[in-house]
């Protein structure tokens, strides 16, 4: 890309002479921004190499799966929706945060955090919330929730990206299941087998989309488009961490033949 590209914009009808000027300097900005390295904070790179993979005790690993077991196997919207007493029952002090098309996400209970991960003087980069996501089995894409948490677990541990949500730990390969695509209402009946949860830290949706957010955007389109779809980075699937943007939902990949997903 070169600054050419900026000569002719297709602004919209209406633009005064200043508001040309700014959009026009601003599109500068992002091609500058895409030649060099995006501007960190000054400790963002040692917070993030300082993240440690998240060791939750063997016994509220078994919890966790026993709900995700259920929940896995809930093929209908409605069903998904009313887990909160299930939930509260079997995991308990947990929150219903969201669901989506492959998966539905909880708060992990303050008791399955380790100390490793509780805020303290000691732990200045630790979170306060985290969030489990659990694949349910009512998804109508080929990348249920399953096929999800494994592209996001094995994207963040192969490249730790500064632009992405971490992932701090998920169920064990050991003890992934395998469940036939056509439960998932696809013509393709292969097996697919993946973890039924994820845990990321909690970040903060609530931000104002200013300027420099669309400059971020097209910074994570062109660095991460291995593997990240360009589509689903928009700010419904981006949060405020750190006090930086991350990417939160980056389950579908956008090459067709990723060595992430796992068929069988």
């Amino acid at each position: 890309m070169s600054l050419g590209d900026v000569s002719s914009p297709d602004w919209p009808s209406g633009t005064t002479t200043m508001g040309y000027t700014r959009r026009l300097l601003a599109r500068t900005v992002t091609v500058l921004v895409q030649i060099q390295p995006v501007p960190l904070p000054h400790d963002y790179h040692r917070s993030v190499k300082q993240e440690l993979p998240m060791r939750i005790d063997s016994h509220h690993r078994n919890t966790l799966n026993t709900f995700a077991e259920h929940v896995i196997g809930l093929t209908d919207e409605n069903q998904i929706v009313n887990t909160e007493n299930r939930a509260t029952s079997e995991l308990g002090d947990t929150q219903l945060i969201g669901h989506g098309c492959g998966r539905v996400c909880y708060t992990l209970p303050d008791y399955m955090v380790p100390s490793s991960h509780r805020n303290s003087d000691a732990n200045k980069h630790t979170d306060s919330t985290f969030i489990v996501k659990f694949a349910h089995g009512a998804s109508v894409y080929e990348e249920h929730g399953m096929l999800q948490n494994t592209n996001e677990h094995v994207t963040w541990n192969q490249t730790q990206s500064p632009f992405l949500l971490p992932v701090l730990t998920a169920q064990q390969e050991s003890e992934w299941p395998e469940v036939e695509r056509n439960q998932f209402k696809t013509s393709d009946t292969n097996t697919v087998t993946g973890p039924l949860w994820i845990v990321m830290p909690l970040g903060d949706a609530e931000f104002e989309v200013c300027e420099y957010f669309w400059d971020w955007v097209d910074v994570v389109r062109e660095y991460c488009d291995e593997f990240v779809l360009e589509s689903d980075v928009r700010p419904n699937n981006v949060v405020k961490w750190r006090d930086w943007f991350r990417l939160c939902d980056y389950g579908i990949h956008s090459r067709e033949n990723n060595e992430s997903v796992v068929v069988l």
